[in-house]
Protein backbone atom coordinates (compact mmCIF):
# COMPACT_ATOMS: atom_id res chain seq x y z
CA UNK A 1 0.00 0.00 0.00
CA UNK A 2 1.46 3.14 -1.01
CA UNK A 3 2.29 5.94 1.22
CA UNK A 4 0.02 8.95 1.95
CA UNK A 5 0.17 11.31 -0.48
CA UNK A 6 1.89 14.76 1.20
CA UNK A 7 1.82 18.49 0.42
CA UNK A 8 3.98 20.63 0.93
CA UNK A 9 5.20 24.56 0.96
CA UNK A 10 8.86 25.16 1.88
CA UNK A 11 8.82 28.50 3.31
CA UNK A 12 11.40 28.54 5.86
CA UNK A 13 12.73 31.98 7.02
CA UNK A 14 16.10 32.90 5.91
CA UNK A 15 17.92 33.62 8.82
CA UNK A 16 18.74 37.08 9.22
CA UNK A 17 22.31 38.39 9.17
CA UNK A 18 23.96 40.68 11.71
CA UNK A 19 23.89 44.84 10.61
CA UNK A 20 26.91 45.40 8.35
CA UNK A 21 29.70 47.15 10.54
CA UNK A 22 31.78 49.58 8.76
CA UNK A 23 34.98 48.47 8.54
CA UNK A 24 36.90 51.66 8.62
CA UNK A 25 36.27 54.86 9.37
CA UNK A 26 35.40 57.65 6.74
CA UNK A 27 38.00 60.22 6.90
CA UNK A 28 36.65 63.71 8.02
CA UNK A 29 37.87 66.16 5.27
CA UNK A 30 37.58 69.92 6.05
CA UNK A 31 35.24 71.62 4.60
CA UNK A 32 36.44 74.93 5.26
CA UNK A 33 39.87 76.20 5.37
CA UNK A 34 40.43 79.29 6.74
CA UNK A 35 43.91 81.69 6.66
CA UNK A 36 45.56 82.87 9.45
CA UNK A 37 47.82 84.87 7.99
CA UNK A 38 49.18 88.21 9.60
CA UNK A 39 47.25 91.41 8.22
CA UNK A 40 48.61 92.72 4.65
CA UNK A 41 47.81 96.13 3.66
CA UNK A 42 47.69 94.87 0.27
CA UNK A 43 44.76 93.06 0.33
CA UNK A 44 43.96 89.38 1.98
CA UNK A 45 41.22 87.19 1.23
CA UNK A 46 39.59 84.38 3.68
CA UNK A 47 39.58 80.88 2.18
CA UNK A 48 36.24 79.80 1.12
CA UNK A 49 34.67 76.20 1.53
CA UNK A 50 36.82 73.99 -0.46
CA UNK A 51 33.82 71.88 -1.67
CA UNK A 52 30.37 73.03 -1.19
CA UNK A 53 29.36 70.85 -3.38
CA UNK A 54 30.74 67.39 -5.07
CA UNK A 55 30.38 66.14 -8.61
CA UNK A 56 30.79 69.98 -10.26
CA UNK A 57 32.44 69.84 -13.54
CA UNK A 58 36.18 70.39 -14.51
CA UNK A 59 34.60 73.48 -16.39
CA UNK A 60 33.65 75.00 -13.91
CA UNK A 61 33.82 78.04 -12.84
CA UNK A 62 36.51 78.77 -9.33
CA UNK A 63 36.49 82.40 -7.92
CA UNK A 64 39.16 83.06 -5.35
CA UNK A 65 39.18 78.80 -4.86
CA UNK A 66 35.46 79.37 -4.50
CA UNK A 67 32.71 76.82 -6.49
CA UNK A 68 30.01 78.39 -7.45
CA UNK A 69 26.94 75.62 -6.27
CA UNK A 70 24.44 75.12 -8.74
CA UNK A 71 21.25 73.70 -7.72
CA UNK A 72 20.38 69.97 -8.62
CA UNK A 73 17.50 70.00 -11.01
CA UNK A 74 15.15 67.83 -9.24
CA UNK A 75 17.17 66.25 -5.95
CA UNK A 76 16.57 62.82 -4.61
CA UNK A 77 17.65 61.57 -1.51
CA UNK A 78 20.40 59.60 -3.28
CA UNK A 79 21.79 62.81 -5.05
CA UNK A 80 21.96 64.88 -2.03
CA UNK A 81 23.82 61.96 -0.04
CA UNK A 82 26.32 61.86 -2.94
CA UNK A 83 26.27 65.51 -4.13
CA UNK A 84 26.21 67.19 -0.18
CA UNK A 85 27.63 64.65 2.20
CA UNK A 86 30.18 62.97 -0.46
CA UNK A 87 28.57 59.00 0.25
CA UNK A 88 27.52 57.79 -2.90
CA UNK A 89 24.21 56.02 -2.85
CA UNK A 90 21.70 54.10 -5.47
CA UNK A 91 18.54 53.14 -3.42
CA UNK A 92 16.61 53.60 -6.63
CA UNK A 93 18.59 51.12 -8.14
CA UNK A 94 18.92 48.55 -5.94
CA UNK A 95 15.59 48.63 -4.97
CA UNK A 96 14.36 47.49 -8.35
CA UNK A 97 16.66 44.53 -9.53
CA UNK A 98 16.27 43.14 -13.00
CA UNK A 99 15.64 39.62 -12.00
CA UNK A 100 13.40 40.28 -9.12
CA UNK A 101 13.34 39.75 -5.72
CA UNK A 102 12.15 36.36 -6.39
CA UNK A 103 12.03 33.73 -9.46
CA UNK A 104 10.18 30.94 -10.47
CA UNK A 105 12.66 28.06 -10.76
CA UNK A 106 12.72 24.14 -11.71
CA UNK A 107 11.69 21.48 -9.32
CA UNK A 108 14.11 21.67 -6.57
CA UNK A 109 15.93 24.54 -7.28
CA UNK A 110 14.38 26.85 -4.82
CA UNK A 111 13.37 27.17 -1.26
CA UNK A 112 9.27 28.13 -1.72
CA UNK A 113 7.25 25.48 -3.21
CA UNK A 114 4.09 23.38 -3.14
CA UNK A 115 3.38 19.29 -4.01
CA UNK A 116 0.35 17.22 -3.90
CA UNK A 117 -0.66 14.07 -5.56
CA UNK A 118 2.52 13.31 -6.55
CA UNK A 119 2.96 16.71 -8.66
CA UNK A 120 5.05 19.82 -7.95
CA UNK A 121 3.16 22.78 -9.11
CA UNK A 122 5.44 25.13 -8.85
CA UNK A 123 9.15 26.27 -7.09
CA UNK A 124 10.68 29.67 -6.54
CA UNK A 125 13.67 30.67 -4.92
CA UNK A 126 14.89 34.00 -3.06
CA UNK A 127 17.58 35.90 -5.31
CA UNK A 128 20.00 36.04 -2.50
CA UNK A 129 22.41 38.26 -4.33
CA UNK A 130 19.92 41.42 -5.09
CA UNK A 131 18.77 41.15 -0.94
CA UNK A 132 22.67 41.70 -0.15
CA UNK A 133 22.98 44.46 -2.58
CA UNK A 134 20.25 45.67 -0.86
CA UNK A 135 21.26 45.40 2.25
CA UNK A 136 25.01 46.75 1.34
CA UNK A 137 23.22 49.79 0.14
CA UNK A 138 21.11 50.46 3.07
CA UNK A 139 23.91 49.87 5.51
CA UNK A 140 25.37 53.01 3.92
CA UNK A 141 23.37 55.73 5.18
CA UNK A 142 22.68 53.62 8.32
CA UNK A 143 26.12 53.35 9.28
CA UNK A 144 26.35 57.60 9.09
CA UNK A 145 23.08 58.55 9.79
CA UNK A 146 24.26 59.60 13.13
CA UNK A 147 27.64 61.51 11.67
CA UNK A 148 25.25 63.42 9.83
CA UNK A 149 22.86 64.31 12.16
CA UNK A 150 25.75 65.72 14.29
CA UNK A 151 26.72 67.84 11.33
CA UNK A 152 30.24 66.44 10.16
CA UNK A 153 30.52 63.62 8.02
CA UNK A 154 33.22 63.49 4.80
CA UNK A 155 32.50 66.50 2.61
CA UNK A 156 30.22 68.14 5.38
CA UNK A 157 31.50 70.30 8.36
CA UNK A 158 29.31 72.29 10.45
CA UNK A 159 31.28 73.27 12.90
CA UNK A 160 33.87 74.15 10.21
CA UNK A 161 31.38 76.94 9.03
CA UNK A 162 30.74 78.72 12.11
CA UNK A 163 34.77 78.21 12.59
CA UNK A 164 34.96 80.19 9.38
CA UNK A 165 32.77 82.90 10.47
CA UNK A 166 34.27 83.38 13.83
CA UNK A 167 37.36 83.77 11.97
CA UNK A 168 35.94 86.69 9.39
CA UNK A 169 34.59 88.45 13.07
CA UNK A 170 38.23 88.67 14.90
CA UNK A 171 39.53 89.60 11.78
CA UNK A 172 36.92 92.45 11.31
CA UNK A 173 37.83 93.21 15.41
CA UNK A 174 41.29 93.11 14.18
CA UNK A 175 41.28 95.65 11.45
CA UNK A 176 38.66 97.55 13.61
CA UNK A 177 41.26 98.33 16.29
CA UNK A 178 44.26 99.06 14.29
CA UNK A 179 42.13 101.30 12.30
CA UNK A 180 41.47 103.35 15.70
CA UNK A 181 45.00 102.86 16.52
CA UNK A 182 46.49 104.75 13.62
CA UNK A 183 43.51 107.00 13.06
CA UNK A 184 44.81 108.63 16.63
CA UNK A 185 48.14 108.38 16.07
CA UNK A 186 47.72 110.17 12.08
CA UNK A 187 45.69 112.95 14.01
CA UNK A 188 48.35 113.26 16.54
CA UNK A 189 50.97 113.88 13.77
CA UNK A 190 48.33 116.67 12.08
CA UNK A 191 48.54 118.99 15.03
CA UNK A 192 50.21 122.20 14.69
CA UNK A 193 53.37 121.56 16.10
CA UNK A 194 53.79 118.58 13.95
CA UNK A 195 53.47 120.88 10.87
CA UNK A 196 56.99 120.59 8.82
CA UNK A 197 58.57 118.02 10.92
CA UNK A 198 58.96 114.33 10.96
CA UNK A 199 55.92 113.73 12.99
CA UNK A 200 53.79 115.04 10.04
CA UNK A 201 54.91 112.82 7.85
CA UNK A 202 54.39 109.47 9.67
CA UNK A 203 51.05 110.71 10.60
CA UNK A 204 50.18 111.60 6.62
CA UNK A 205 51.49 107.66 6.60
CA UNK A 206 49.67 106.33 9.07
CA UNK A 207 46.34 107.90 7.39
CA UNK A 208 47.32 106.20 4.44
CA UNK A 209 47.75 103.03 6.38
CA UNK A 210 44.42 103.97 7.48
CA UNK A 211 42.74 104.02 4.52
CA UNK A 212 43.82 100.95 3.49
CA UNK A 213 43.00 99.22 6.11
CA UNK A 214 39.44 100.35 5.77
CA UNK A 215 39.38 99.28 2.33
CA UNK A 216 40.83 95.92 3.59
CA UNK A 217 37.97 95.80 6.57
CA UNK A 218 35.00 96.51 4.03
CA UNK A 219 35.59 93.14 1.92
CA UNK A 220 34.26 91.74 4.50
CA UNK A 221 31.52 93.98 5.74
CA UNK A 222 30.60 95.77 2.53
CA UNK A 223 28.06 95.56 1.05
CA UNK A 224 25.59 93.99 3.24
CA UNK A 225 24.61 90.56 3.66
CA UNK A 226 28.74 90.50 5.12
CA UNK A 227 30.71 88.31 4.82
CA UNK A 228 30.30 86.24 8.32
CA UNK A 229 26.43 86.52 7.87
CA UNK A 230 26.80 84.19 5.09
CA UNK A 231 28.78 82.01 6.86
CA UNK A 232 26.71 81.78 9.89
CA UNK A 233 23.59 81.36 7.54
CA UNK A 234 25.22 78.59 5.79
CA UNK A 235 26.18 76.61 8.99
CA UNK A 236 22.76 76.98 10.19
CA UNK A 237 21.17 75.95 6.66
CA UNK A 238 24.24 72.93 6.59
CA UNK A 239 22.75 71.47 10.27
CA UNK A 240 19.22 71.83 9.18
CA UNK A 241 20.13 69.95 6.61
CA UNK A 242 21.52 67.30 7.96
CA UNK A 243 19.01 67.09 10.39
CA UNK A 244 16.48 66.66 8.18
CA UNK A 245 18.16 64.05 6.08
CA UNK A 246 19.15 62.06 8.79
CA UNK A 247 15.58 62.55 10.19
CA UNK A 248 13.98 61.36 7.31
CA UNK A 249 16.17 58.31 7.05
CA UNK A 250 15.11 57.46 10.67
CA UNK A 251 10.97 57.74 9.86
CA UNK A 252 11.91 55.40 7.36
CA UNK A 253 14.63 53.00 7.92
CA UNK A 254 12.42 50.35 9.95
CA UNK A 255 10.53 49.80 6.69
CA UNK A 256 13.73 50.23 4.28
CA UNK A 257 16.45 48.25 6.29
CA UNK A 258 14.73 44.82 5.72
CA UNK A 259 12.00 45.70 3.39
CA UNK A 260 12.74 42.71 0.60
CA UNK A 261 12.90 40.05 3.45
CA UNK A 262 9.81 41.48 4.77
CA UNK A 263 8.08 41.50 1.75
CA UNK A 264 8.53 38.07 0.50
CA UNK A 265 7.40 36.53 4.05
CA UNK A 266 4.62 38.66 3.56
CA UNK A 267 3.60 36.67 0.39
CA UNK A 268 4.62 33.30 1.57
CA UNK A 269 2.88 33.97 4.50
CA UNK A 270 -0.44 34.30 2.32
CA UNK A 271 0.08 31.66 -0.29
CA UNK A 272 -0.11 29.20 3.02
CA UNK A 273 -2.65 30.97 4.25
CA UNK A 274 -4.37 30.72 1.01
CA UNK A 275 -3.89 27.19 0.57
CA UNK A 276 -5.15 26.16 3.71
CA UNK A 277 -8.29 28.35 3.42
CA UNK A 278 -8.82 26.27 0.44
CA UNK A 279 -8.02 23.39 2.10
CA UNK A 280 -4.94 22.25 -0.40
CA UNK A 281 -3.19 20.99 2.53
CA UNK A 282 -2.78 17.61 3.35
CA UNK A 283 -3.94 17.75 7.41
CA UNK A 284 -7.90 18.95 5.60
CA UNK A 285 -10.09 16.41 5.26
CA UNK A 286 -11.21 17.46 1.72
CA UNK A 287 -7.42 17.22 0.51
CA UNK A 288 -7.39 13.95 1.83
CA UNK A 289 -10.58 13.11 0.26
CA UNK A 290 -8.59 13.11 -3.42
CA UNK A 291 -5.80 11.24 -2.02
CA UNK A 292 -7.72 7.92 -3.85
CA UNK A 293 -7.59 9.90 -7.60
CA UNK A 294 -4.36 11.79 -7.71
CA UNK A 295 -5.33 12.62 -11.09
CA UNK A 296 -8.37 14.46 -10.17
CA UNK A 297 -6.56 15.58 -6.88
CA UNK A 298 -3.94 17.47 -9.53
CA UNK A 299 -6.58 19.08 -11.55
CA UNK A 300 -8.59 20.26 -8.55
CA UNK A 301 -5.16 21.86 -6.91
CA UNK A 302 -4.62 23.16 -10.05
CA UNK A 303 -7.61 24.84 -10.29
CA UNK A 304 -7.68 26.37 -7.33
CA UNK A 305 -3.79 27.47 -7.40
CA UNK A 306 -4.87 29.19 -10.67
CA UNK A 307 -7.82 31.44 -8.92
CA UNK A 308 -4.81 32.47 -6.21
CA UNK A 309 -5.48 36.10 -4.68
CA UNK A 310 -3.71 37.91 -2.11
CA UNK A 311 -6.93 39.70 -0.80
CA UNK A 312 -8.39 36.38 -0.07
CA UNK A 313 -5.31 34.95 1.28
CA UNK A 314 -5.81 37.88 4.09
CA UNK A 315 -3.65 40.97 2.36
CA UNK A 316 -0.10 41.60 2.34
CA UNK A 317 2.25 44.54 4.30
CA UNK A 318 1.37 48.06 3.80
CA UNK A 319 2.72 49.59 0.76
CA UNK A 320 2.45 46.53 -1.34
CA UNK A 321 -0.52 46.22 -4.12
CA UNK A 322 -2.03 43.25 -4.33
CA UNK A 323 -1.08 40.10 -5.85
CA UNK A 324 -3.30 37.81 -7.94
CA UNK A 325 -3.11 34.82 -10.62
CA UNK A 326 -2.09 31.35 -11.17
CA UNK A 327 0.61 30.40 -9.00
CA UNK A 328 2.46 27.72 -11.42
CA UNK A 329 3.09 30.69 -13.85
CA UNK A 330 5.88 33.30 -14.40
CA UNK A 331 4.09 36.23 -14.29
CA UNK A 332 1.92 36.08 -11.04
CA UNK A 333 5.63 36.02 -9.44
CA UNK A 334 6.92 39.16 -11.53
CA UNK A 335 3.54 40.75 -9.87
CA UNK A 336 5.04 39.99 -6.50
CA UNK A 337 8.18 41.36 -7.42
CA UNK A 338 6.55 44.53 -8.71
CA UNK A 339 4.68 44.50 -5.37
CA UNK A 340 7.83 43.92 -2.96
CA UNK A 341 9.49 47.25 -5.04
CA UNK A 342 6.36 48.92 -4.76
CA UNK A 343 6.73 48.91 -0.49
CA UNK A 344 10.52 50.35 -1.05
CA UNK A 345 9.88 52.96 -3.44
CA UNK A 346 7.01 53.80 -2.21
CA UNK A 347 9.12 54.87 1.24
CA UNK A 348 11.66 56.23 -1.47
CA UNK A 349 9.25 58.50 -2.18
CA UNK A 350 9.20 60.13 1.13
CA UNK A 351 13.04 60.40 1.41
CA UNK A 352 13.25 62.30 -1.74
CA UNK A 353 10.78 64.58 -0.73
CA UNK A 354 12.81 65.18 2.40
CA UNK A 355 16.12 65.47 0.52
CA UNK A 356 13.96 67.96 -1.97
CA UNK A 357 13.07 70.20 0.39
CA UNK A 358 16.00 70.58 2.68
CA UNK A 359 18.43 70.84 -0.70
CA UNK A 360 15.89 73.58 -1.73
CA UNK A 361 16.49 75.38 1.89
CA UNK A 362 20.37 74.82 1.48
CA UNK A 363 20.98 75.88 -2.26
CA UNK A 364 20.49 79.74 -1.55
CA UNK A 365 22.43 79.77 1.63
CA UNK A 366 25.53 78.20 0.18
CA UNK A 367 24.89 80.25 -3.24
CA UNK A 368 25.25 83.49 -0.92
CA UNK A 369 28.65 82.16 0.66
CA UNK A 370 29.98 81.84 -2.96
CA UNK A 371 28.26 85.38 -4.59
CA UNK A 372 29.56 87.09 -1.69
CA UNK A 373 33.83 85.78 -1.61
CA UNK A 374 33.70 85.61 -5.75
CA UNK A 375 34.29 89.07 -6.50
CA UNK A 376 36.42 90.11 -3.14
CA UNK A 377 39.96 90.52 -5.07
CA UNK A 378 38.44 92.01 -7.98
CA UNK A 379 36.88 94.57 -5.50
CA UNK A 380 39.94 95.42 -3.36
CA UNK A 381 41.59 96.00 -6.37
CA UNK A 382 39.44 98.46 -7.78
CA UNK A 383 39.20 100.29 -4.33
CA UNK A 384 43.42 100.86 -4.57
CA UNK A 385 42.72 102.14 -8.57
CA UNK A 386 44.01 98.90 -10.10
CA UNK A 387 42.58 96.06 -12.46
CA UNK A 388 43.26 92.57 -12.06
CA UNK A 389 45.93 90.99 -14.52
CA UNK A 390 44.50 89.35 -17.86
CA UNK A 391 43.45 85.93 -16.93
CA UNK A 392 42.54 86.12 -13.73
CA UNK A 393 39.58 83.84 -13.46
CA UNK A 394 36.10 85.99 -13.11
CA UNK A 395 32.60 84.55 -12.22
CA UNK A 396 30.85 83.35 -15.26
CA UNK A 397 28.33 81.31 -16.21
CA UNK A 398 28.19 78.21 -13.53
CA UNK A 399 28.45 74.74 -14.38
CA UNK A 400 26.09 71.86 -13.68
CA UNK A 401 26.44 69.45 -11.58
CA UNK A 402 27.42 65.93 -12.70
CA UNK A 403 25.74 63.69 -10.82
CA UNK A 404 26.84 59.91 -10.62
CA UNK A 405 23.97 57.27 -11.63
CA UNK A 406 25.05 53.78 -8.40
CA UNK A 407 21.12 37.98 8.17
CA UNK A 408 18.38 39.45 10.88
CA UNK A 409 17.70 43.37 11.11
CA UNK A 410 19.85 46.36 10.63
CA UNK A 411 20.67 47.82 13.67
CA UNK A 412 18.65 50.97 14.16
CA UNK A 413 20.16 54.15 14.72
CA UNK A 414 17.90 57.10 16.15
CA UNK A 415 19.42 58.76 18.43
CA UNK A 416 18.31 58.26 22.02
Amino acid sequence: MSEPLQSRVLASAVPRQQALARTAAVPQQQALARTEAPLQPQGETVAAPRRLVRGVSSAGQSVAGVRVLIAIPDPTFDQASGVILGQDLDLRGKSSPADGWLSLVGPGQGDIDYAAFGTTFFTAKRNQQNRDGWRNETAKYEGIAQEVFRGRFDLMDVNGLREAADAVDNRVRLLDAAIDEMSQWSAAGKGDSAVGNAAAALGKRLGEFVTDFTRLRDQFTVPTPTISATLHEAADALDQFARELSGGWWDSHTVLLNSPDDAVQSIVANIQNYLRQNNLLSDNPTYQSHGSDPASGAAWARGLLAAYSSDAGGGLLPGMDPISGDLTQRAVWDAANASITKRITGEMDKLDAVAKSAVRKLEPKFQAVTDRLKDMPKLFMRARGRTLPAGTPTAGTPTKLRLAEEQPALQQSRPV
